[in-house]
């Protein structure tokens, strides 16, 4: 009966594994099937391990092909010795698809990091209201924030437990995407909101927010839209990210138009 029992539960982790990333194999008093449930979670990781490489090399492979095409192009016509308006513009467009991949290639790795974790990750108390004024300090005195207000709404002290650098980090992407896709003249809201066992970080803009087809991928790896006025996009990592940090500290983050116009974004971490 107790075999039988541990067959079964052992059968439940197999089922459960093909969906849930958490299941763990059965302890059992019979050594063989203990040692049968570490086998099963030892091919599951390596199973889920090539899946993972082969998303991350499938993603990649798309979307470094735009900028190496544009960077090719523009060898090749700056080979021909062109006049030199043409030439500067040339150059100008091989150092803005080098810093492309560039940032690529730097943030996959970040994500491969994050994700690589499983949970795991250094605890410490971080207070999100100084965290926030710095990056809005760092913000406006780079110039990203040029030609736009941001302003920021607190009362009291807000502490949570984390990892300061990558809350840093994902608190700025928010930051960035609002300051990108907001109009000049335009406002960016940072506030903080107080729930039970809970506090939002809220981003809120004017920009035109997110288009319909948009809505339910903005979270996904490379996914990204042209920002106002322009053709051209972000990596589309960065809202990734964010949603990496979330998950490491137990948190979510949403993405939603606002009634009144303009996209909200609320990052909601546990305290």
């Amino acid at each position: 009966n107790r075999v039988a029992g541990s067959i079964e539960r052992l059968t439940d982790y197999a089922r459960a594994a093909r969906s849930d990333a958490a299941a763990k194999p059965p302890v059992s008093m019979a050594t063989e099937i203990t040692e049968l449930g570490a086998a099963f979670e030892t091919l599951r990781r390596e199973l889920e391990g090539k899946a993972y490489v082969e998303k991350y090399t499938q993603g990649f492979a798309h979307e470094i092909k735009a900028p190496l095409s544009s960077i090719r192009g523009a060898a090749e016509l700056l080979a021909e010795n062109p006049p030199p308006e043409d030439r500067e513009r040339f150059l100008k467009n091989l150092r803005n698809d080098s810093e492309r991949l560039s940032r690529i290639v730097d943030r996959l790795l970040q994500l491969a990091s994050l994700e690589a974790r499983h949970g795991h990750h250094t605890q410490e108390a971080v207070e999100l209201s100084a965290l926030i004024k710095g990056l809005i300090d760092s913000a406006s005195s780079s110039g990203q924030a040029r030609g736009k207000r941001v302003e920021f709404h607190s009362s009291g002290s807000f502490m949570v437990q984390g990892e300061r650098e990558l809350l840093q980090q994902a608190i700025d992407n928010l930051l960035q995407n609002a300051l990108e896709f907001s109009p000049e003249g335009g406002a960016v809201r940072l506030s903080l909101e107080r729930h039970v066992g809970s506090v939002d970080v809220v981003v809120e803009d004017d920009g035109p927010g997110i288009p319909d087809y948009a809505s339910e991928r903005v979270f996904e790896r490379f996914y990204s839209l042209a920002r106002p006025g322009s053709v051209r996009k972000s990596t589309g990592l960065g809202l990734n990210l964010v949603a990496e940090v979330a998950r490491l500290h137990g948190g979510q983050v949403s993405l939603v138009n606002r009634p009144s116009g303009g996209a909200r974004a609320a990052l909601r971490l546990p305290v």
